[in-house]
This record gives structure tokens, sequence and C-alpha cells, in this order.
């Protein structure tokens, strides 16, 4: 194992400590002439081993040592003294002179060679330890000034080997000083070879100019500022690792460049919701490198979750997949004001997990959306992989955050203009209806008074049927009317229960009702029998053939998939109005209003259900509501 250098003891101004070994301790001629000849010097007469322990004791700055001139490369001491300290200047005093010896003694570690007819007269011995000393130490000065250096430090010569490395260098190079000095940077760092690090450093010795530059080094994964000063010799590198900096920089860019799309997306004034959801959803997945994002709808009452929206080819985040709100992350996401975010799902306790066992996503981030402060359903971010890092930053959680307000606003907005535009239709058609329907048997009325009061008192008869007329068109315009609130207040309600009291409040004559198994849903009890009821007259209004009787005419109220339906066994709906049946003031019957099936629409809009007019089996009239959201025995 080598050994580190001993650390000379710095020289004072008043002295210089020195070794002399010989084979014959009395010997005083050589240091008489040091001493003599340099009054620094203060020469003592030592023994082999008492110069090993000055050696390592730090208690010596020079040894001089006495050897023949046929053999100073076996000189036993120097080996030693060089295991101990390879800093530490040797000088060795032959007996004769001879070039050979001289440049063996050197190539053996020692400082410098002379003939001992040289050495004794002292002054020229004397000058080159003094030279010898003071070179150590101002090393030694120049190397604790480096070591004081907070900054990563190294030093190349010409041929781009390292000559010296500081702590901080060797920490941030990930390799130890002895495996650097000496080495050529291009042998520790093969990839440097022709990278634009390599090119700047050329440079810098080329042109003999310092230079300074930011590069990604690829070998530490690492970008470093770098400072090179040039000399003769070599390069002075000072390097900072500024890959926080620099991550931080991009960090701020992505997320102000985020921001920008985000707004462009939201104050586009051509587009739809429906339109700017793939741009948002394109947007999340980019800034926050996640190759699923997708807009789920929650139905609490069902408790499922159905994918609307999606920017992912996970086979099960389409749109349009649903599954039950257990086995989904999003049960999670729904019940917290803030995020929920997964970055490791193996490692955060996700295996076993039914949501994991579906999906399978390593890393997950989502946001609930709500409207008029209720939960309408999730914005979510995912990958199968696991996220690598420190998770979710700060910036990125905030976005997903902003995203969802967003969308959140965005559909509260969305359903207020539709709720708005179809209140805008119905006032329509309550003028249209108003100036028109009104109008009619309000004429009736004046012409048959004025009959009336010229004597033709039979007029009387015709102006009460208007006034009737007028007062049937008035109850249902305001029931119309009433139908106009944009939500209903839902509850348990039982269809059953309430088409038997519906029943019960319509003149039904002898028809008959059948109640196939209807199920419980989830209503305004209220309007539920309001539309229930028109159901009713529609089917006793039109399904009774003109030469028969109600006896004819049976009505059933059942189950169908996602709803129910009223059915009768009518005359069922001519071709000619199917498309406009829904329509204010549609109707086949010259005595009817056109009011009662618009009635049944608006209150299934109120409801957010899907009303059709399709034929029964009997080839009556059948009319099918679905997207009812189910209720199980009044809960």
């Amino acid at each position: 194992m080598t050994k580190q250098p001993a650390a000379s003891v710095p020289p004072s101004t008043d002295g210089i400590s020195v070794g002399y070994v010989s084979d014959d301790p009395t010997a005083t001629e050589i240091p008489e002439a040091l001493e003599g000849a340099n009054d620094r010097l203060t020469v003592e007469s030592i023994s082999d081993d008492t110069a090993l322990e000055r050696v390592r004791t730090n208690r010596i700055e020079c040894l001089v040592g006495r050897t023949t001139a046929d053999d100073p490369h076996r000189y036993p001491l120097l080996d030693r003294v060089r295991e101990e300290d390879p800093r530490l200047p040797v000088f060795l005093v032959t007996d004769g002179w001879d070039e050979a010896a001289a440049s063996a003694a050197l190539e053996a570690g020692a400082t410098g060679c002379l003939a001992e007819s040289s050495a004794v007269h002292g002054t020229r011995l004397a000058t080159r330890i003094e030279r010898a000393v003071e070179q150590i130490t101002r090393g030694n000065e120049r190397e604790a000034t480096l070591e004081r250096i907070t900054g990563a430090f190294v030093s190349i010569d010409a041929d781009w080997e390292y000559t010296y490395v500081n702590e901080q260098a060797s920490d941030l190079l990930e390799r130890p000083r002895d495996a650097l000095i000496g080495a050529s940077v291009q042998s520790v760092f093969p990839e440097i070879v022709d990278s634009e690090i390599e090119h700047q450093l050329e440079t810098a010795l080329e042109e003999q100019l310092p230079v300074t530059f930011t590069e990604y080094f690829t070998p530490l994964e690492r970008w470093l500022e770098i400072r090179a000063y040039p000399s003769e010799d070599g390069l002075s590198i000072f390097f900072t690792d500024v890959t926080d900096r620099i991550r931080a920089e991009a960090e701020l860019e992505a997320n102000v460049a985020a921001l920008q799309t985000l707004y462009d997306v939201s104050t586009r004034t051509d587009a739809s919701l429906d339109e700017k959801l793939p741009a948002l959803l394109d947007l999340g997945c980019d800034y926050l490198e996640l190759p699923d994002g997708f807009l789920t709808r929650i139905n609490l009452d069902e408790r499922t979750q159905t994918v609307v929206e999606s920017r992912s080819d996970h086979p099960l985040l389409q749109a349009g997949e649903s599954c039950p709100l257990a086995e989904a992350y999003c049960r999670k996401t729904i019940k917290t004001h803030e995020l929920v975010t997964v970055a490791n799902a193996p490692d955060e306790g996700w295996t076993g997990d039914p949501a994991y066992e579906l999906f399978e996503l390593g890393s997950y981030v989502g946001a609930k959306v709500t409207v008029d402060g209720a939960i309408w359903g999730t914005l979510c971010f995912a990958s199968r992989e696991p996220r690598g890092g420190s998770g979710f930053s700060e910036a990125e959680r905030s976005l997903v955050k902003l995203m969802a307000k967003w969308v959140s606003y965005e559909t509260e907005r969305e359903q207020s203009r539709e709720t708005l535009e179809r209140q805008n239709d119905r006032l329509q058609a309550f003028t249209s209806v108003v100036s028109h329907d009104l109008r009619n048997p309000l004429n009736v009325a004046q012409g048959s008074l004025t009959l009336a009061r010229e004597g033709d008192r039979s007029q009387l008869a015709e102006c009460e049927a208007a006034l009737e007329r007028m007062e049937q068109l008035i109850d249902e315009l305001l029931s119309l009317a009433e139908q106009g609130a944009t939500t209903a207040d839902l509850e348990p309600v039982s269809v059953q229960d309430c088409a038997t009291k519906a029943w019960s409040m319509v003149d039904t004559g002898d028809a008959a009702l059948d109640l196939e198994a209807a199920p419980w849903i989830r209503a305004d009890p209220d309007r539920l029998q309001q539309l229930l009821e028109n159901l009713f007259r529609n089917a006793l209004d039109h399904g009774v053939p003109e030469d028969g009787t109600s006896a004819e005419l049976a009505v059933s109220v059942g189950t169908c998939e996602n709803g129910f339906y009223v059915a009768d066994t009518g005359a069922g709906i001519p071709d000619d109005v199917r498309e406009t049946i829904f329509d204010i003031g549609v109707t086949t019957d010259e005595d009817g209003t056109g009011f009662g099936l618009g009635i049944v629409e608006r209150v299934a809009d109120a409801h957010d259900w899907d009303l059709e007019a399709t034929a029964s089996e009997a080839g009556g009239a059948r009319f099918e509501l679905t997207g009812v959201a189910r209720s199980h025995d009044g809960r």
C-alpha cells in the first residue's frame, strides 16, 4: 500500500533543520562547512534509524547522506525515506564523481548528488539545500491555498494529465485523487473526446486565453460551469455544478410555456369545451411527461367512473370506458380537497389495490372536477411506468389544480349556457303560444259576446266554450313554465308508487294500468308524477279509437335498460309528426293544446334524462326515459 506523503515542517526564517547521515558519526567536516556557509542551516549528525524517526515526525527539512560512487542507487536509506515522504529534499555526497552514478542517484529519488570535494566547501551544497527547502515550502503554501478554494479545482499539464486535484473536484468528478493524478483527462473520461468541453479547453491552451462556458458533462449527467485559465505549462480549471440552476431555469421556462398554452386554449372563443379538451390533455401529458391524460365522469349513485375524453393508448382509458368506482384511482381523488399523487405505485403500497390490479398504473396525478359545488368527475394524468426523481414538483401540482379548476368552470358555464338556451327556447315557444293559441279562443269569445249583446243568446255557449279553452291553455302554459327550472331536487322514488298516484289524477275511464316491475329511481317526485300524468293523458287522448272506448286501451309502466318506459296499446304515433312530437303546440287532436309532451320533455331535461318516442309491441306509442339514476329500495 502506498503511503501518503508526510507534510514537511514549514521552516522558520531563523533556520533550516538538516540531518547528516554518515557511517562515521564523528565526521564533522561537511556539517561544519554547511553551517559556516549559511547561518540558516542547523546540521545534526544522525544515524539511519534516527533519520527515519525524524522524517516520520516531521522534525527534519532536509537529509544529506554519504554513499559510494560505484553504487549510489542502492543506498537503502533513500528508498525508506521516499516511502515516508516523497518530497523531502535528499542530497547524496559521493567519494568521487561519475556522471552515470549521479544520474542513477537522481533516478533513485535523490534531490541532488555532489562529489565530496564540492560538498566540503559548503557553499554550493548549502545554497541547493536552502533553495530545495524553500521550493517545497512554496509548493506547500500553494497547495494549502488551493485546498482552501471552496469550489472544485484541477490543474492539467500540456499533455492533458492531471497534476493537481482538490478534494471538492475529487467529489464532483466522483474519482479519488490517486486515480486522477498523473492520468490523462481522456483516459479517465473517454466521453470528453471531440466534445465541446475538449474543444473549449484546446482553444484556451492554443490561444493562451481564459475561457468560461457551461456544458452538460455526460459521464456525470451534470451541467458544469467551467472556467479555464491557461499557462505555458497547462490549464488551471475551476468547476461549478450548476445542474440545479439549469434545471430550475428549464422548469421555469416550461411552466411559463404551459401557462401560456393554457391561457391560449382557455380563451379561445371559437371553440366549445369539447373542442378544447383534447388540447388541454395534450398540454398536461407533454408538460408532465406522462402518456395518459383523461377526463372522467363520476356517478356517485351508481358508483361508477366513465372516461369522457382521453389522450391515451391504454385500452381501459379510452372515451366511453367505464368501471366501478371501487376499482379506480379516482375514488381517492374525489375524497380530498387536494390532489392525489402517486409517483411509484408499487413502492407506495398500491400493489394488491383493485385500481392497480385493473389499470396497472405506476404513476398517477388526479384532481376532482366540481360543478355547482358537487362532484362531477376527475382530471387525471398517468403512466404505466413509475415516475422517476422526487415525484411531482409543486409547479406540476399547481398546473394540474389550475387545469381542473378551469374544466370545472367551463363545464359549469357550458351547462349554464345550455340551460339558458333551453329557457330561451321555452320562452319563445311560450310567447308564440300566448300570441297565437290564446288569441284564437279569445277572438271566438269576443265575437260570440258581441252577437249575444245583439240578441243572439245562443252565442253565450260558444263564448263559454272559448273561455274554458283559454283556461285549459293557461293552466298548461303555467305548468310548462314551471318545468323550465334548471334542475330537479332528487330523492329515491318508486316509479310504481308514483305511477299509481298519477293514474288516479287522470280521467282514465275504463282503461287499464299495468305496472311491470317498475324500478326505484332518483328523481323529483312531483315532477315525475306530472311527467307520468301527461304521458297517461296523451295515451288516453290519442290512443282510444274514434269509434271505440277507453276499455280497449291498456297502459303499461316498466323497466328498460338504464331507465323506465310508458307504453300503450293505442293507435301509435303518426309518421308525419314523429320528429316534432315534443315541440310545443304540435298535436293531432283538434281539441288538444300540444303542450303535454312538451311538458314531458322539460321534466326529462330537468333530470338530465334522455327521452325517445317509439312504437310499442302492440303497435301503440312507447316513451323510453334513459340515463336515469337508479336507487335501491328507497336508499
